[in-house]
């Protein structure tokens, strides 16, 4: 993502008053980006009242980055450990020694295969695994979080990694527009009641409740004043 697109990204989401979390993540390694730091700056002068969240494996992180990452306005820099435990030491003394706020990072452990590598695992909607019918099961997540790539392309679930439903381009569309469009209308609609028989979704074994019914109940009941 470019440092245009960036500030496209943050002047369309403040015109919703965001006060979301903003999670720079997947799909590659933030750090390598030359201009992470300005991106994060864009995000949170157009939007102060959100929080940016920096997903990295640690590998390029220093004392110094550390410390321009929070100097930027990083709130939470998130480090997966896959080695071992023994990286945790390291990134803990770099926390002390560089001036940042105390907490500043997070460190998830994701190297036990006997306990998931510490995370929840799905099939990424079909990509790593094909279910042979879709789940009856409810669904929040496009209730309460979207994902936008570097292109500012806008796909309905961060799990959709095959990229099938595309919702619009945030260079030619506002986040609100997209955000509250007929078509995750349909999708919401359709997960709330348990029907997975959607595209992308009827690939999909996520846990889709472990979050965000508060969201879908007013979201839901917004759909509802409309009719």
């Amino acid at each position: 993502m470019d440092i245009g697109s960036a500030t496209r990204l943050a002047k369309t989401t403040a015109a919703m008053d965001f006060a979301g979390v903003y999670s720079i993540s997947g799909w590659g390694e933030p750090l390598l980006h030359k201009q992470l730091e300005d991106i994060v700056a864009s995000l949170k002068t157009w939007n102060p009242h959100a929080t940016v969240e920096v997903q990295t494996n640690g590998d390029p992180l220093s004392i110094q980055r550390m410390q321009t990452l929070c100097n930027a306005g990083v709130d939470q820099l998130v480090i997966n450990l896959y080695d071992g435990p023994e990286q945790a030491d390291a990134f803990v003394q770099m926390e002390r020694d560089a001036d940042v706020f105390d907490g500043f990072i997070t460190l998830q452990h994701k190297y036990h295969k006997e306990a998931s590598y510490g995370m929840i695992l799905n099939n990424r909607a079909g990509v790593l695994a094909v279910l042979k019918e879709p789940l009856n099961e409810s669904c929040y997540i496009p209730f309460y979080k979207i994902m936008v790539d570097w292109n500012l392309d806008v796909y309905f679930c961060d799990y959709d990694w095959a990229k099938r439903v595309l919702l619009g381009d945030l260079h030619t569309t506002e986040m609100v527009d997209v955000w509250m469009s007929p078509t995750m209308k349909t999708i919401r609609e359709n997960l709330f009641k348990g029907n997975r028989n959607l595209t992308a979704c009827q690939f999909c074994n996520a846990k889709g409740t472990l979050y965000g019914k508060k969201q879908a109940d007013i979201i839901m009941q917004h759909y509802k004043e409309q009719t």
